[in-house]
């Protein structure tokens, strides 16, 4: 497949509308993207015009790619373009509905600002419809490599889209300081920032782990905490995520993860390596000290997933955090992680699954045995055990009550307290208490709605025919001509059913026709006293407005 040559990867949003799970399309659109070389920050299903616009301006994407099945399109995608104007970002903006939206939406929405609408009328392969998406955006992205003017620290406001130009800048190497440009590295750097330093204290701190440990749903869960638990500090989050070799795209899909957006307090920026078998980006030794100097207290790094041998974020930070799981192999490989030799603390996460406790021991064992810590009691160890996946579980607040003593930062009393009580009540984790805290009554609900849809379908399907034969029955009996048939729904007095000396009988003159009708009766009230009473409220209520 054709990559798209730009000097630097193009940086594109996908995402679902509000209220729309419909995910398939937008998913093959976002892996086609990927291998064009575009980096593509995915918010994933169900996303309002607030987080939509929040992402836009912190991650500074070239353009929005969002796809609409859910028929509200018109209202949305116009708010959307409002909401970009009122904040001055002005990412180009490309819509995807299929047979939802028509051409002459399509072409209405064109006119208010969306860039184009792909739509089921267009005779577009998917491979030609990401090539005219492409297209269309390199011819209106600003050509040059104009550099970027750094605001004074302190004198002026700064928002979300000054970050996230500013971070592009620096990935870039844009910057612009008195008519120079800086590179991105420490010592360049420290002209740009020496016109104010921060008066205030700081901390980095980096979460580094290998892939699929859990490192963004603890991120999620980490950020909840520390912005409850320091209501005066702001954070910076920077996500970083591997670079494909063969294209130069990336997915950057963490923002997926991190419910605790959008927050005032928060920002966050997905960064891509732009290099391979790297697990961190170049740019962060810029990044880093231009948002502290900005006024952020924290800043927050979580690299891409990393093998054995990787402890780069070590040097990059004031505390180091590794997330594993028991999935390490044996217990020799343990002695392979470099991580273990330099990490500030060591999360075991996933602890609910079976093994973990075993792997939890291996890895205080040698922990001792690289810190040479070999007399250290288990409970003084900075290594947690935990599910953060699960809602208040105690290991994580375990965890938290330690990182408080690591902070330099002033703590709301009544939150720090709860910390402090989870670890008096836990000194130890409780390997017991691995399943999780909100005690659902079926976790595995989406089963059970599904099967009580299947119960649902059946159960209509049997009253249907059900009510077919009774209506059948009752057919029969009006062309014979019963001259006792009762109204609609109405049964037959027993008596004059089960007695052959019908008091109706002679009303009928033909003595077949009389052998016919008492057996007939009999099944017509057999039949209606299967119709449940609910059903057959429904059903007169029917015929009321029928004859109406």
């Amino acid at each position: 497949m054709k990559t798209t040559s730009t000097k630097y990867p193009l940086r594109i949003l996908t995402a679902t509308c509000l209220f729309d799970g419909h995910d398939a399309a937008i998913n093959i659109v976002r892996r086609l993207l990927q291998a064009r070389g575009v980096e593509v920050i995915h918010l994933g299903i169900n996303r309002s015009v607030h987080d939509v616009v929040t992402a836009a301006l912190q991650e500074d994407v070239d353009a929005i790619a969002m796809s609409s099945y859910q028929g509200g399109h018109n209202a949305y995608f116009g708010y959307l373009l409002s909401s970009l104007a009122d904040v001055g970002a002005k990412p180009a903006v490309f819509v995807g509905g299929g047979a939802t939206i028509t051409s002459d939406e399509a072409r209405t929405l064109e006119e208010q600002g969306i860039s184009r609408v792909y739509t089921s009328a267009d005779v577009l392969s998917l491979d030609e419809m990401i090539s005219d998406l492409l297209g269309r955006l390199i011819a209106i992205k600003p050509k040059g490599n104009a550099k970027f003017k750094v605001k004074k620290p302190g004198v002026t406001p700064v928002t979300d889209l000054y970050f996230g130009q500013l971070i592009t800048a620096i990935e870039q190497n844009r910057l612009a300081n008195n008519g120079t440009s800086t590179r991105a590295s420490k010592d360049k750097v420290s002209s740009v920032l020496s016109s104010a330093a921060p008066a205030k204290k700081s901390l980095v701190m980096g979460i580094t782990g290998t892939g699929g440990a859990g490192k963004s749903t603890f991120s999620d869960e980490l950020l909840r905490a520390l912005l409850q638990l320091y209501p005066d500090i702001k954070v910076a989050y920077l996500a970083v995520d591997p670079s494909w070799k063969k294209t130069g795209g990336a997915l950057l899909g963490d923002r997926i993860r991190i419910n605790t957006l959008p927050n005032e307090r928060l920002f966050m920026r997905s960064i891509a390596t732009r290099q391979a078998n790297v697990s961190v980006s170049q740019a962060l030794q810029t990044c880093v000290p231009m948002l502290i100097n900005h006024g952020f207290d924290l800043v927050l790094i979580e690299t891409a997933g990393i093998g054995q041998s990787d402890s780069a974020i070590v040097d990059m930070v004031d505390f180091s955090l590794y997330l594993m799981t028991k999935d390490y192999g044996a217990s020799s490989q343990l002695e392979k992680i470099e991580m273990l030799q330099y990490a500030d603390a060591v999360v075991l996460n996933k602890a609910d699954q079976q093994g973990s406790e075993d792997a939890f021991n291996d890895v205080q064992q040698q922990w001792r045995f690289n810190q040479h810590e070999n007399n250290a009691a288990s409970d003084e160890l900075p290594i947690f055990a935990m599910v953060a996946s699960h809602y208040n579980d105690h290991g994580f607040g375990r965890f938290i009550a330690f990182l408080m003593t690591k902070l330099p930062f002033t703590a709301l009393a009544d939150v720090k307290n709860g910390y402090q009580q989870t670890l008096t009540t836990y000194p130890r984790y409780d390997w017991a208490l691995t399943t999780s805290q909100l005690q659902l009554q079926n976790a595995d609900y989406l089963t059970v709605i599904y099967n009580h849809y299947v119960d649902i379908t059946a159960q209509n399907s049997q009253q249907i025919e059900q009510v077919r034969a009774l209506h059948t029955c009752y057919q029969m009996l009006s062309d014979l001509g019963d001259p006792c048939l009762p109204a609609k729904l109405a049964r037959y007095p027993q008596a004059d059913v089960d007695n052959e000396s019908d008091t109706h009988s002679f009303l009928v003159t033909d003595a077949s026709l009389k052998v016919l009708l008492t057996p007939l009766r009999s099944r017509y009230n057999k039949l209606l006293a299967q119709i449940s009473v609910p059903l057959r409220h429904a059903l007169l209520a029917w015929f009321r407005d029928d004859d109406e």
